[in-house]
């Protein structure tokens, strides 16, 4: 075997033997819920669905939701639990109350939607005033400017997006 060969054997030999304790670690992560909510129907408002939230959650992962920032609360439930949000609560297709609250208030996106209610979750087991009209306007404004981005990259093409609003896809 060449030398090269050798510490390229010995340095995977090692990796295998250290990283397994670090992989068995990782392993016992345990991972936000994926399964949309089982809620029947949709909230008819942001509080009923944070209500729904509240119960739904078992205790543990209440507690695991304590300490984390707000950012770290989206960051790590906006796959799992938001996706379900989204889908399960009619986020996408509209008509549901929750989502004609938030359109009512100036949302078109079911994404920002479901980040909004997970936010607003957050500052309700911190016992933090919701401000959901502040929260809306800063995810509108960061809207605007993606899309002035997008467009600026991409002049002449048309920007359309999904919407849970009533018209269903819209046109910048």
């Amino acid at each position: 075997m060449r030398p090269i060969g050798r510490i390229a054997f010995v340095v995977l030999l090692l990796a295998g033997v250290l990283g397994f304790p670090l992989v068995e670690r990782l392993r016992s992560v345990p991972l936000p819920p994926v399964a949309p909510p089982p809620y029947v129907g949709s909230p008819r408002t942001l509080n009923e669905g944070l209500d729904f939230l509240g119960e739904w959650l078992p205790p543990q992962e209440l507690a695991q939701v304590r300490p984390l920032s707000e950012r770290e609360m989206v960051g790590r439930y906006y796959q799992g639990l938001g996706r379900g949000i989204r889908n399960g609560w009619g986020l996408w297709s509209g008509g549901s109350g929750i989502s004609d609250q938030l359109c009512a208030m100036g949302m078109r996106d079911a994404e920002a939607m479901s980040v909004l209610v997970l936010q607003s979750f957050w500052r309700r087991v911190h016992s933090q005033p919701l401000r959901v009209e502040e929260q809306v306007r800063q995810m509108n404004e960061a809207e605007a400017k993606m899309l002035s981005e997008w467009r600026a990259a991409h002049p002449g093409d048309l920007a359309i997006r999904p919407s849970g609003c009533p018209v269903r896809d819209w046109l910048e």
